[in-house]
Formats: C-alpha cells, sequence, structure tokens
C-alpha cells in the first residue's frame, strides 16, 4: 500500500483585522494621513528601516534624510533602527530639519528613479546579484527568464511559472524618461524580470507584496497590501526569503517597489480635498507646486 501523507495545514494567520501603523504628515494641521502600514512583524510591528524606504518614496525619495517620531512637534523621536510598534500610536515622517515641509509625489506617473545604483537606499545598493550567465547576449530578454531563473524567485517550484517584469511592460513611457535617459536598457529585457509562480505573480502584479531587503542583505517578500488577500496570504509570504536573484538591474527592482508603493498613498490624497490648505507636491518635471484641495476630488473617485 502507497504511504499517503498527511493533509496540509495552512497557516491560521492574524486573528482579526491586520493591525496598521499609521504616519502622518508633520506639516498639515488636518488630512495629514500619509500612509498606513500594515504592521506584519513579530509583536505587531512595522521594521525602521523598511518603514524610511516607503514614506521616503512617498516624499520626494527622502530615506537617506527621513527620522520618525510620535509627536507632530518632533520632540518624541523614534529610536532608529527600533521596530515601530502599532499600539504605541500614530507616528510623524520628518525629512531633514523637523520644521521643513517636505513635498510629496502624487502618483508612480511623477515619480523620478534614482540615477544610478549608490543613489538608491543603501540596502538596495549593495544587495548582491549575480551576473547573467555568458550565455545570454545582452543579458537576455523576458522569454529567457525560464531558462535563466530556472524556478520560482519566491518559492523556488519549478511547475507553474510565469514571466513578471518588474517594471510593468505598460509602463512604456515612464521608462522612457527615466531608464531610457540613463542606459539603452529595454523593458523587455531579462535584467526588468524575474520568474514567479502564477499565484505569486497576481499578488506582485496586485502590488500585494514587494521585494524587500532586510537585515544581513536578505531579500524578502514584503507585504505591504493586505486588502486583496486574506491574513492566511501575510502568514504564509511576509518576510520569507527570496531565492537569490541572478541577472537583475538593481534599479528596475527598486522601481517595482515604488510602483507599489505609490498606490499606498491614495487614501491621503483622496482625503486631501477636504484640507484646509494646500498640499506641496513634487511634479513630474522636477518643479514644486502647490496643489488646492479641490485638485483632490479625483482621488476619491478613482
Amino acid at each position: 500500500m502507497p504511504a499517503i501523507k498527511a493533509r496540509l495545514t495552512p497557516p491560521l494567520g492574524h486573528g482579526g483585522r491586520v493591525p496598521k501603523l499609521i504616519v502622518r504628515h508633520p506639516h498639515y494641521p488636518d488630512c495629514n494621513t500619509l500612509v498606513k502600514l500594515p504592521a506584519l512583524d513579530d509583536g505587531d510591528t512595522v521594521d525602521y528601516d523598511v518603514a524610511l524606504i516607503i514614506c521616503g518614496i512617498i516624499s520626494d525619495n527622502s530615506w537617506s534624510t527621513g527620522w520618525f517620531a510620535r509627536s507632530a512637534d518632533g520632540s518624541k523621536v523614534c529610536k532608529p533602527g527600533v521596530p515601530l510598534v502599532a499600539s504605541d500610536g500614530d507616528v510623524f515622517y520628518f525629512v531633514s530639519d523637523w520644521n521643513y515641509k517636505y513635498p510629496v509625489y502624487v502618483s508612480w506617473d511623477h515619480w523620478r528613479l534614482p540615477g544610478t545604483d549608490a543613489d538608491l537606499p543603501s540596502a538596495f545598493s549593495t544587495l548582491a546579484i549575480d551576473p547573467s550567465p555568458p550565455s545570454l547576449r545582452n543579458s537576455g530578454y523576458v522569454e529567457d527568464l525560464k531558462g535563466r531563473d530556472q524556478s520560482c524567485r519566491v518559492s523556488g517550484i519549478i511547475d507553474f511559472c510565469e514571466q513578471a517584469h518588474l517594471v510593468p511592460a505598460g509602463e512604456r513611457e515612464w521608462w522612457d524618461s527615466n531608464m531610457g535617459e540613463s542606459s539603452d536598457l529595454e523593458i523587455q529585457s531579462a535584467l526588468n524580470g524575474i520568474l514567479l509562480r502564477a499565484d505569486l505573480h497576481r499578488s506582485f502584479d496586485a502590488g500585494t507584496w514587494v521585494p524587500m531587503v532586510r537585515e544581513g542583505g536578505r531579500l524578502v517578500v514584503y507585504v505591504v497590501r493586505t486588502v486583496d488577500v486574506s491574513n492566511q496570504f501575510a502568514a504564509l509570504w511576509h518576510n520569507i526569503e527570496m531565492q537569490n536573484l541572478v541577472g537583475v538591474d538593481r534599479r528596475c527592482l527598486f522601481a517595482r517597489v515604488a510602483w507599489a508603493v505609490l498606490s499606498l498613498h491614495q487614501e491621503f490624497l483622496a482625503i486631501r480635498r477636504l484640507a484646509s490648505d494646500n498640499l506641496l507636491v513634487r511634479m513630474k518635471d522636477g518643479e514644486l507646486k502647490e496643489m488646492a484641495p479641490e485638485v483632490f476630488k479625483q482621488f476619491s473617485r478613482s
């Protein structure tokens, strides 16, 4: 008689609603909830450095000079590197000096990719990525991903894998104005893709998770949105270390993080229609602009 394997026991996930860390912009008196981050790490926390990267992307690529405090005047400073506990209350994101009123990006279309690897957050600029195999001319194209990666870059599973773009294939205009100015890299290059199992590819394209560099330079699945998945998904995949990457461009990898992150503050933009003052934004051309509350009525309908 063949041995019958025991049925799988799926993880239960977080009981009830996932706690959120509320991050506020300190320089607006109302309608100032910049972003809400799911607190999925141990103790219902958010990693300090991950929060810096996420808030930094939204706030004019300011991760290198950003910091957190538990008070709007910046007096109750959060210790760098210490996890941010959701139940301890809201945090305020500051950039440089406490009185600097920093701008935000309103969308991915406006966001500008740093010009070189060295300009990325240090965790990404120093991430170890093996070069493309010599057999792939010009690093190959997305149709070469199966031969290059061999298996899903998260699960390691060989079957039911698909080619996943880092910068989505439909973002050619953004690609041309960002990547096209600094390299001859094509959006269909294998440098802009990884192999993923079908379900993980679907959640990747939904912006549910991003590749995030954690302590020790380890690349993990980091869940940033829980609205489209059950708590079981986060229990199963959040903070799982990914397989080694080969032949991937670091700037494309980081751009994918930004693509997902720049949908997380839509609630902030929508509520700005009720604000008492204008919002300072960084435009696509790099200029600063004050946007009046009525401009944000469009976000409440999106």
